[in-house]
């Protein structure tokens, strides 16, 4: 997590780390902050908003 942050502080809208960090979060039981993540994701109409919603939705598993 401390390299996703990190990551953030450089690029805030980067993709990548706002999908992976939102998997995070759920896999640690942090849904709000995940949806923080999706929420961030949600202008870009990348398959990276979509894979990040069904795993929040529980309706696919985590890489994690």
């Amino acid at each position: 997590m401390h390299w996703y942050l990190q990551g953030l502080a450089l690029e805030p809208n980067h993709i990548g780390i706002n999908e992976y960090l939102g998997e995070l979060y759920v896999v640690t039981s942090r849904i709000d902050l995940a949806k923080e993540r999706l929420n961030i994701l949600k202008s870009c109409n990348c398959e990276e908003y979509d894979e990040l919603k069904e795993i929040i939705d529980g309706k696919k598993k985590s890489k994690y």
